[in-house]
């Protein structure tokens, strides 16, 4: 089999041609765009979007926003993913 990615957004179908259609995860979701492309684009049943949307003191890093503007991020992501009911926790 000769699979080729050419960027993230081919992510969906190289699940599909792998035949991982239970459930999968996506580590750091941030405000779930990319969580969204894949419930857009995959038939699987059930993705988990984990993120901490929480802020640490000792992570220097650019998506290491203050707490309020990951509670903002986490409320974005839930909006954002409700249309795909049970098949998105």
């Amino acid at each position: 089999m000769n699979l080729q990615i050419r960027s993230r957004k081919d992510f969906p179908a190289l699940l599909t041609s792998l035949n991982l259609l239970d459930e999968v995860a996506e580590i750091g979701v941030g405000q779930g765009d990319f969580s969204y492309h894949i419930l857009n684009n995959w038939n699987g049943e059930k993705l988990y979007s984990i993120d901490s949307w929480s802020h640490d003191n000792c992570w220097f890093d650019k998506s290491n926003a203050s707490q309020q503007e990951q509670d903002k991020n986490y409320r974005i992501t839930k909006e954002k993913l409700r249309k795909f009911g049970l098949r998105s926790e």
